[in-house]
């Protein structure tokens, strides 16, 4: 989850009602209703986040008592291995480490922003084989990365941001040596002024391979690209053209203030296939989602990697993340606030 949500409890405090907002219209040739087969996981106390690689998946425990982070499954079968990624300060141990969205094969890497640091794993049947650990400092003004995504052998496609400042950036990360930016499509720094902040163009960052998707948060926009040449290129823009009207932090309330909590949030993640793209879709205000913190994207668009539509899927229990099976047309989402130890499977063949 977004550390933007970590805040939102806030808004408990004020008499404030925040409805649903209407979304563009959108079209697409396909649209189904799935209903969820439950898994349940005995192993983790609650659900952070969940990611697959070739033969695992991996899914993050975000209770405090867990004594490791990550949760390594055999795929298919959730069948359980082991765990890795000890609590704690000590040597080989961590604080608070974010998974990068995607890693090849059996890879599997953290950011640890507890101790800023970058630590790479190969995943076996048995144990997560260290690789390589190495320091990942804040760069100049306290910018961290984020929504980190291996791109190539020592490329990686990350979001780099800090309170007003947001952008994609191509790094190499083992050389600490930044490879290539672009600018942002909405330029908000300049028509918002003062009122700027980075938050407005939040956005979710995932690949496969050298292709790319970008699902902004308060815009109802996707953007998809690819890493050629060294170089960062968006290749097709859907959705929204401009920005929509937001309500603005107010100064006694921050970026957490009642008014900012009024703002529309469109998409809450994005996972890539071979062939398509699946994007979660919200569409709810903010302060909606603090008063019912249970309910998260009820809809997954699916489009080509060329940006046409290909289908909408109504899901019966909104999840929070998902990973996606396209060979047996599966989609696996969790909603630890739904339900703490469970896997939502939805069959779309």
């Amino acid at each position: 989850m977004k550390a933007v949500y970590i805040c939102l409890a806030i808004v408990l405090l004020s008499a404030v009602s925040c409805e649903r907002k209407t979304a563009m219209k959108k079209e697409f040739p396909d649209v189904r209703e799935l209903s969820a087969n439950v898994l349940k996981i005995n192993e983790i106390f609650k659900f952070g986040k969940i990611y697959k690689l070739t033969d695992y998946v991996v899914i993050s425990d975000r209770s405090d008592n867990a004594e490791n982070f990550f949760y390594v499954y055999r795929y298919p079968g959730f069948d359980f291995l082991y765990s890795f990624a000890k609590k704690g300060s000590g040597p080989l141990e961590y604080l608070m480490p974010t998974a990068f969205n995607q890693t090849p094969g059996n890879h599997f890497s953290f950011r640890d922003h507890g101790k800023s640091l970058f630590a790479a794993f190969l995943l076996t049947d048995t144990a997560a084989i260290l690789t390589f650990t190495g320091d990942l400092e804040p760069t100049e003004n306290d910018r961290f990365m984020d929504e980190i995504n291996q791109v190539g052998d020592s490329l990686f496609l990350l979001k780099r941001q800090s309170a007003r400042y947001i952008k994609r950036e191509l790094w190499n990360l083992y050389a600490k040596e930044l490879i290539d930016s672009i600018p942002n499509t909405f330029d908000l720094k300049k028509t918002m002024g003062d009122d700027y902040y980075a938050a407005y163009e939040e956005f979710y960052l995932s690949s496969r391979n050298e292709r790319f998707v970008q699902c902004y948060l308060f815009m109802d926009a996707i953007e998809i690209g690819v890493i050629e040449d060294h170089r960062i290129h968006v290749r097709k823009r859907l959705g929204m053209q401009k920005p929509p009207e937001f309500y603005l932090m107010q100064k006694m309330g921050g970026p957490y203030g009642v008014e900012f909590l009024s703002n529309v949030m469109y998409y809450e993640g994005v996972a890539c296939g071979e062939k398509h793209i699946y994007a979660l879709y919200a569409n709810m205000a903010m302060g909606h989602f603090a008063l019912h913190p249970s309910e998260h994207s009820s809809h997954i668009e699916v489009y080509t990697w060329e940006g046409d539509p290909v289908a909408v899927f109504k899901i019966n229990q909104s999840v929070q993340d998902i990973f996606v099976d396209e060979d047996t047309k599966t989609i696996y989402g969790i909603n630890p606030e739904a339900c703490e130890d469970c896997i939502f499977e939805y069959k779309f063949d």
